[in-house]
């Protein structure tokens, strides 16, 4: 219907002001971190079920493959919900119908890793010189008017730096990209109060 229509654009409004309004407070150093201890399978399991409906609304099987429920990380655990909404909801948005998204994390060494497969239109060749850009500028980026990722993936890319982490991105020439992003399991602790 048409209100459904107004409803889902007004909500996809906000979600781009709030990720933008959340990627200026990062950038002058106005979010700080609340470290303490994570367990990764509840907060995935959490997105999972919050986002299945989508999955299933857009025909795009998600499949989630849990690390063991006794890992524990230290991070902020809103900035790290974050980080998780923020790539399964943007790889099933672009993502066509009958396409496939697989999250699955694990420890590796001493780094929990989040590991995201999609079947979208594989983003741009440059993206990760456009992201490791401090300030990354939208009017002039390659990920400018590419659904979705344009305001997700510099945002997730500063959350992770913040968790002195890395982001490391893979596309397929055809189809599908591979976002791996790797978090240390403990925080070092100088960094713990302030970004």
């Amino acid at each position: 219907t048409v209100l459904s229509h107004i409803l889902n654009a007004t909500q996809n409004l906000l979600e781009v002001i709030d990720n933008l309004l959340d990627m200026l407070r990062v950038r002058e150093g106005r979010r700080p971190l609340n470290i303490k201890q994570v367990i990764p399978s509840v907060l995935m399991k959490e997105i999972e079920v919050i986002l299945l409906p989508l999955a299933q609304r857009r025909e795009v099987a998600l499949n989630v493959k849990l690390p063991q429920s006794s890992l524990i990380i230290e991070g902020d655990e809103g900035i790290i919900r974050h980080i998780l909404y923020l790539i399964i909801i943007n790889a099933l948005r672009s993502t066509p119908s009958k396409g496939i998204v697989k999250l699955s994390g694990y420890l590796e060494k001493n780094l929990f890793v989040l590991e995201l497969e999609d079947q979208a239109s594989p983003l741009p060749m440059d993206t990760m010189n456009v992201l490791a850009d401090p300030l990354v500028r939208l009017e002039n980026s390659s990920l400018r008017g590419l659904e979705y990722w344009e305001f997700g993936l510099p945002l997730i890319q500063r959350y992770v730096e913040i968790h002195n982490g890395s982001l490391e991105l893979k596309s397929n020439e055809e189809v599908g990209n591979r976002i791996r992003i790797s978090l240390p399991v403990h925080q070092v602790k100088s960094n713990l109060s302030q970004i």
